[in-house]
């Protein structure tokens, strides 16, 4: 009940700035009839048959299971990334499922259930780009879990979401985060901090797939809350840089801007540029105080609208052969 209702409440509230809070009620220890087992599901279903008679799901909208999964199931929790439909007394009850494993230490305990929820809110993991500056969709370059600074990458920091995480859970409001398609100086807020300011730039980039989108984001981290707590204070001195994994619209990347790729030093410090090689934009912080990030960006690349094509010659139906160009 403390994990949930005060450690990852408070979390999700600082971490939401508001928008995000926690309620419900805590039901167990419950003796389920099955072997001990991997499989999540299965154990889901007997525990809400187990409470059944003393709850009605269907005044709720998740369901956290901590259970003695194992012995050797390799995870220490597993959720679900959309909601679910449950058969219950009541009806069918659609609920988000974590499964958090109970051998856990307490405190590893409370980042596994921040880290599953976050899955329940719709977002995937926040890895590592372990390939320098190319950004190459290369997936043998994504580090798992390698994000330090988010809680959906090293679940026992509980750092912040980032900004791309934020955005899909619609955390950010639209004074929170502008794209950058003009060059100019902006200035960034401290990331944690629950104001109307600007937190968050975003810069589009090519995909190479019509319809999908990406975009560099960029965030100002400061040692305030869930972002206090660090092992490298490296990135309270910079521009933290995020893009999409290739391979999953709602998975993240952390970029790191400076030799050598490092997860311990991925900010963009003061003087330093960053060219994003797919579009020629350029990112410089320029100055910080604990009240803001200045840096001076330079667009490259701003339209990505394909192109209309309409073929006048040959006719259509006609038969041609050899080599034709198209102007």
């Amino acid at each position: 009940k403390n994990m949930v209702f005060t450690q990852a409440n408070n979390y999700y509230k600082e971490n939401s700035y508001g928008k995000i809070s926690l309620s419900g009620e805590v039901y167990g220890w419950h003796t389920l009839p099955i072997n001990q087992t991997c499989d999540i599901n299965g154990v889901a279903s007997e525990a809400v048959r187990a409470v059944d008679p003393l709850v009605n799901f269907n005044g709720y909208a998740r369901l956290v299971v901590v259970a003695p999964y194992g012995p050797s199931c390799g995870w220490s929790g597993a959720a679900s990334l959309d909601k679910i439909a449950f058969s219950t007394q009541d009806g069918i009850a659609y609920l988000s499922r974590a499964s958090i494993y109970s051998g856990s230490a307490s405190t590893y305990m409370e980042g596994t259930i921040m880290h599953e929820l976050g899955h329940n809110f719709g977002n995937h993991h926040a890895g590592f780009y372990n390939c320098g500056v190319t950004l190459s969709e290369d997936g043998n370059c994504v580090v798992e879990y390698g994000d330090w600074y988010d809680v959906m990458g090293t679940s026992s920091l509980k750092g912040h979401f980032n900004a791309q995480h934020k955005e899909q859970s619609g955390w950010l409001s639209a004074t929170n985060i502008q794209g950058a398609a003009v060059s100019g100086t902006y200035v960034l807020e401290p990331y944690e901090t629950p104001t109307n300011g600007l937190k968050a730039l975003k810069m589009r980039r090519p995909t190479g797939v019509t319809f999908l989108e990406d975009f560099l984001y960029i965030e100002y981290r400061q040692p305030i809350g869930s972002d206090a707590k660090f092992p490298s204070t490296d990135v309270y001195n910079g521009a933290l840089l995020h893009t999409r994994d290739f391979g999953s619209p709602i998975k993240s990347l952390l970029i790191d801007p400076v030799q050598p790729v490092s997860v311990a030093s991925t900010v963009l410090p003061i003087g330093s540029t960053f060219v994003d090689l797919s579009t020629g934009a350029k990112i410089t912080p320029v100055a910080k105080s604990p009240s803001g990030l200045s840096l001076n960006i330079e667009t490259g690349k701003t339209d990505f609208t394909p192109p209309v094509v309409s073929v006048t010659s040959p006719l259509s139906g006609s038969t041609v052969s050899g080599s034709v160009k198209f102007i």
